[in-house]
């Protein structure tokens, strides 16, 4: 496992402590689902909105136009919630478009993605954990400044 999911998990343990025994099941649940995420070769649509709402605390409906629940999950799909999420509008491109081609390339200009991939591309389990770990990190920074 990468260092950035290693401190994603360990930070969101430490969250756990702190929780009444109520919310501690649910976290619990939230541990589990992680876990199994973070072995999984090819994460899936359904895991990036359950993880997107868990870190960036905002819940994504599906699309009637979108992929399925199950559909594997690509690099472009969840940039774009991110991008929008994050409000990464000094991409010019990305504001006047708002795709999945350019909200990947504002994740990669913004240091959430790799350059060397493409929103084509598919998603770890890992992978996944990693980005929305730094993607909640710069939403940190943001509104702290």
């Amino acid at each position: 496992m990468k260092k950035s999911t290693i401190a994603g998990l360990i930070i969101f343990s430490l969250i756990i402590a702190v929780q009444p025994r109520q919310a501690k099941a649910q976290a619990f649940d939230e541990v589990a689902f992680l876990d199994n995420l973070s072995k999984k070769d090819k994460a899936t649509v359904g895991d990036a909105l359950k993880l997107f709402e868990l870190v960036i605390g905002k819940k994504e409906p599906l699309s009637k136009d979108g992929p399925a629940n199950n559909a594997v999950l690509k690099k472009g799909f969840i940039s774009l919630k991110v991008a929008n999420a994050l409000n990464l509008t000094d991409s010019v491109v990305f504001t006047l478009f708002k795709s999945e081609r350019y909200a990947f390339r504002a994740c990669v200009a913004h240091g959430l993605l790799n350059a060397d991939a493409s929103e084509y591309d598919t998603m770890s389990g890992e992978e996944l954990i990693e980005f929305l770990t730094l993607a909640s990190e710069y939403k940190d920074k943001g509104a702290s400044k």
